[in-house]
C-alpha cells in the first residue's frame, strides 16, 4: 500500500515463514516489478535495522500477538526517526462487548477443544496448548522418581498440565518443580491463553485508552484516532462514517480500534 503510493522505500517484517513467502509470491505478479519493498522474515522484538530509520510505521493485526508488549514497544520506539509517526490497529478491542464472546471460545479453542486444521499455520502442530504442555512436561520429568503405573502417571501428567496453564518456555519446568516440591504453583501466568512453546499471545485484547497511555511510557505520543472505513458498497460506507463520527463513543461498538502516535 505505502509502495502504490510513492514511499521510496518500504520495508515488511513478519515471524511468519508462510506469510512471507505468500507476500513474495504477491509481489512478483505485480507488473512492473516493485523493487522498492524489502520483505524479510523477523521477530519484532529485535528487528535488524538501524535506530531511528524509519519516517512511518504501519502495525496491523500484530500487537495481539507479540509476547513482550514492552520489548515490541520499545523496539518500536528505536525504529522511528524523531518525530516519526507509528499507527497501530488491531480488531481485539477490550471495550466492544460484542467481540468478547468470540474471543474467548477462540481461547478456549486453543486451549484445550482444538482448532481446525484450515485455520492453523502450516508451522502449527495440530495440538491443543494443554497437549503441547503435557508433551513438554512428560519429557521434563521423564527422569524422575514418579509413580510408575502407567494409570497414575497419565493423571499426574493432565493434573500439572492443567495447573501450568498460561505458563510457556522455561516457566513450564520451574512450575512443575514447584507443584512436585511444594504441591503449589507460585508463578504468576501473565495470560492464561498463550502458547506454550513460543510465548505469542493468541488475540490478546486491549483497552486501546490504556495501550496508547502505554505508548507513552515507550517515548511514544499516542491518541487513539476514529476508525476509517473504505468499501465499494455505499451502504455500508455510510455507515461506516457514521460510526466514526461518534468517536471516542464509537470505540464501544467497533471490534477494531486505530492508535495513532509521534516519536518524542
Amino acid at each position: 500500500m505505502f509502495a502504490f503510493f510513492g514511499a521510496r522505500r518500504v520495508y515488511g517484517a513478519d515471524h511468519n515463514e508462510e506469510k512471507i513467502a505468500l507476500f513474495e509470491k504477491l509481489l512478483a505478479g505485480i507488473q512492473p516489478e516493485m523493487k522498492n519493498v524489502n520483505p524479510s522474515l523477523q521477530d519484532g522484538l529485535t528487528l535488524n535495522y538501524e535506530s531511528g530509520k524509519f519516517p512511518a510505521i504501519f502495525v496491523k493485526d500484530v500487537i495481539s500477538h507479540v509476547r513482550e508488549l514492552a520489548g515490541f514497544l520499545d523496539e518500536m520506539s528505536r525504529l522511528l526517526a524523531p518525530g516519526g509517526l507509528i499507527l497501530i490497529t488491531d480488531e481485539n478491542n477490550a471495550l466492544e462487548f460484542a467481540g468478547k464472546r468470540e474471543r474467548r471460545e477462540k481461547w478456549l479453542a486453543w486451549e484445550s477443544r482444538g482448532v481446525k486444521a484450515e485455520e492453523l499455520r502450516k508451522d502449527e502442530p495440530h495440538q491443543t496448548y494443554f497437549e503441547m504442555r503435557r508433551e513438554d512436561i512428560a519429557n521434563h520429568i521423564s527422569n524422575l522418581d514418579l509413580p510408575s503405573s502407567d494409570i497414575d502417571r497419565d493423571k499426574l501428567l493432565d493434573k500439572l498440565a492443567s495447573m501450568t496453564k498460561g505458563l510457556w518456555g522455561d516457566e513450564i519446568a520451574q512450575g512443575v518443580n514447584q507443584i512436585l516440591e511444594s504441591g503449589e504453583l507460585k508463578i504468576k501466568p501473565e495470560f492464561l491463553y498463550r502458547h506454550p512453546r513460543t510465548g505469542e499471545f493468541m488475540e490478546r485484547e486491549f483497552n486501546p485508552f490504556e495501550l496508547a497511555n502505554e505508548m507513552g511510557n515507550h517515548g511514544i505520543n499516542a491518541r487513539v484516532v476514529p476508525a476509517r472505513f473504505f468499501t465499494q458498497k455505499p451502504m455500508l460506507n455510510f455507515a461506516g462514517k457514521a460510526i466514526s463520527a461518534l468517536h471516542p463513543l464509537s470505540i464501544y461498538i467497533q471490534p477494531n480500534f486505530y492508535i495513532l502516535g509521534e516519536k518524542r
